[in-house]
């Protein structure tokens, strides 16, 4: 198929903060042109559009062996609401791009201005015919059927949108059209269910940006970045960086933005599709957004992670054809991005090497189309074993996950949009239960690209910028820090975010484990050995990274570790030592807890390195545990 000159366009729907109203149209004759053909293991059915549509009004499309007369005796596989087909998520990127597409001869089609498109991802082989009807009719117009297409079954891919350079960053934006099912576990071989049913054969779309100059040799690390609730995938963008106060995009690897937009009917009084967004999560199984979601679903309605599971394929993906390295996937994020990076690390935390949460949401709160998520009250399951309330609060880890990654969060005392108020109390919760979680606070605003972050403390901190994520592995240990206090001859810990009160009484600025860093490439992690080279911040290009003190006490407890793994209650000892010379600095006792997991408590650090080792009591420590010893994996 060729590309044709795009025929003037009848449809001009501007999107709203919010909502998208329906443009008006032409006077309507009837969807014509229908046309379907197999590509990359999915069925794209093009068609010319001039319906006028208001309120829920859609397209819908059956499937048949035979041809379609009348499509109550075919299947629906999909329906479509004007945004769908009007491309507002790429068109972030580029104002008035259409939909490209494989144009089943190897080559690419993009769609005119004033047709509409649908994806269909079969499960099984066979010819189909295809047809498409505006809701509430059941004869296709003239020009409206197709077929036969007999689809091939190998697995679908992304496909290019825009490509370009961004900030020195070679670009290239992609769009994914999932499979979309009643039944989360029927996807095909490589290619899950990533929607529900009523969501089929939707269009999603990422960047991917790529280093300035080539990157080192071997597989590059990824930071995928999460917009927030108003953003998109092309909000933060390398070049956008400054004006948000971030710093965005790799050197040494690729970085990755996501879109969350989904376009839902809304009723009275608003009685239009609106733009919302899953949180970064997913929503409740069986959600029709054709019909008003302001009602919330029955009690007991599972809300599944369609989302997060979409993101899992697309970093896959991106191992197995960018040269991505499975091992360094660090997320971030920020507002509703802020709290879906938390989120993501904590239920996907075997794949997550480090997460970086800027001004993050508290708990759950009541929407006002509640049919999405459900209520707070109704705390709907999920399938990682706790309601989403409960996996909406940040202070809840889940067991089954396993050890959340390294992760620091940055917040705000003055951010009346993620309200300060709780957060000192999700601060207390994740160091009692030792999580790895450094968080950091100061006077700024929810968001710093209207000035809300100027002068704030930690602004302009390599360490809260995304090439900051690079050095983290999922399969490496890491010294988790809590119990953190910066002057241990002083009553209570120092610094010291106050109590969970709007406004805010506690030190204006802080950290609580920050001024602590630890060698990446130093862990030792042996059966009967484990060993850091950490200390206190002594240098940094980032005055405010320094630690204001030469002495810190804080607890360091033992996460991801792959073959030191004590059994519960076994004593251990530990020592500090010099990296340098090998003298020991202090040393003690400890012991696993009844999990096993094993902290060594009241350790006084210093500024610079030194080198912290914990042996298990009954074993010589072996020749490759020696002080000073650097581990290559």
């Amino acid at each position: 198929m060729t590309a044709r000159t795009p025929l003037p366009s009848p449809l001009r729907a501007p999107l709203a903060a919010l909502a998208l109203g329906l443009a008006a149209a032409a006077p309507a004759a009837a969807q014509t042109n229908l046309r379907a053909w197999n590509a990359d293991g999915q069925v794209w059915l093009v068609w010319q559009d001039d319906r006028t549509f208001t309120s829920n009004e859609a397209y819908e499309v059956y499937q048949s062996p035979a041809p379609i007369a009348d499509v109550t005796t075919a299947a629906r596989v999909g329906r479509l609401l004007p945004p769908d087909w009007q491309q507002p998520r790429i068109r972030a990127a580029a104002p008035g791009a259409t939909w490209t597409i494989p144009d089943g001869l190897g080559g690419t089609y993009t769609l005119a201005p004033d047709e509409a498109l649908f994806v269909a991802t079969p499960h099984l082989a066979g010819p189909r015919h295809y047809a498409v009807v505006k809701s509430g009719e059941t004869l296709p117009p003239a020009g409206a059927a197709a077929g036969p297409v007999t689809p091939t079954l190998e697995t679908p891919r992304p496909h290019v949108q825009l490509t370009g350079v961004d900030a020195g960053h070679p670009y290239t934006v992609h769009a994914l059209w999932v499979d979309g099912r009643a039944d989360l576990d029927s996807g095909r071989p490589g290619f899950p269910v990533m929607a529900g049913e009523h969501f089929n054969g939707l269009g999603h779309v990422f960047a991917v940006f790529e280093p300035p100059s080539p990157p080192p040799p071997g597989p590059l690390p990824v930071v995928s970045y999460l917009h927030g609730g108003q953003g998109s995938f092309w909000g933060n963008r390398p070049s956008n960086g400054p004006d948000a106060r971030l710093e965005l995009g790799l050197d040494d690897g690729l970085y990755v933005t996501f879109d969350d937009s989904h376009w839902i009917y809304v009723g009275a009084p608003v009685d239009a599709p609106l733009r919302l967004p899953s949180r970064w999560y997913g929503y409740a199984e069986g959600l029709d957004r054709f019909r008003d979601v302001t009602p919330p679903p029955a009690d007991g309605t599972r809300v599944l992670d369609y989302t997060q599971r979409r993101l899992d394929w697309v970093l896959d993906w991106l191992v197995a054809t960018h040269g991505a390295d499975p091992s360094r996937q660090a997320i971030a994020g920020l507002s509703m991005g802020g709290r879906g990076s938390w989120l993501y690390a904590r239920t996907r935390a075997d794949r997550v090497s480090a997460c970086l949460s800027f001004v993050q949401a508290g708990a759950m709160t009541d929407q006002l189309v509640s049919g999405f998520f459900g209520t707070v009250a109704q705390n709907l399951p999920t399938v990682h074993g706790v309601g989403l309330a409960e996996l909406f609060d940040p202070a809840t880890l889940v067991p089954a996950a396993g050890d959340v990654p390294f992760t620091r969060f940055v917040d705000g005392t003055e951010d009346t949009s993620a309200e300060w108020g709780p957060k000192p109390a999700v601060y207390a919760v994740l160091e009692a239960a030792r999580a790895g979680v450094h968080a950091y606070w100061d006077d700024r605003e929810h968001v710093g690209g209207n000035g809300g972050w100027d002068g704030a403390h930690w602004v302009g901190s390599p360490r809260h910028g995304a090439p900051s994520l690079t050095r983290f592995r999922s399969d490496v240990s890491f010294p988790a820090i809590s119990a953190f206090d910066n002057d241990p001859f002083a009553p209570g810990p120092q610094p010291d975010p106050g109590d969970p009160v709007v406004p805010a009484n506690g030190d204006p600025f802080g950290t609580r484990g920050g001024y602590v860093d630890w060698d990446v490439d130093s862990v030792l992690d042996l059966d009967g050995t484990w060993s850091v080279e950490l200390g206190l911040v002594n240098a940094s290009p980032f005055a405010n990274d320094v630690s204001p003190t030469a002495l810190a006490r804080v607890d360091v407890t033992i996460r991801r570790a792959s073959r030191f793994r004590p059994a519960p209650l076994e004593p251990l000892l530990w020592r500090l030592a010099d990296p340098a010379t090998g003298a020991t600095l202090r040393s003690g006792r400890t012991a696993a807890d009844a999990a096993g997991v094993v902290t060594v408590p009241g350790v006084v650090l210093e500024l610079g390195a030194q080198r912290l080792e914990v042996l298990r009591a009954l074993r010589a420590p072996s020749a490759a545990a020696a002080p000073g010893t650097v581990v290559v994996r």
